[in-house]
């Protein structure tokens, strides 16, 4: 129910709605932590599945079995 509230440091008037209030949390939209691949092409070498179509490796750094930049 509508309740009328006094701001102590104006002396304004307020209705206050507490059943219509929505929860800082309620404005928050949920991430999905999900990732979802690309449907494969078989002619797109990036595509996963499609690793013989890649060429070889020019270069590659490895530290403890690990890539590394």
């Amino acid at each position: 129910m509508p309740e009328f509230r006094q701001n102590f440091i104006t002396k304004e008037w307020v209705i206050i709605a507490p059943e219509r209030a929505k929860r800082p949390d309620q404005f928050a939209k949920k991430e999905s932590n999900q990732i979802t691949s690309p449907e494969r092409d078989p002619k797109c070498p990036f595509c996963p599945g499609n690793e013989d179509q890649t060429p070889s490796t020019t270069m590659l750094l490895k530290k403890n079995g690990q890539w590394y930049l």
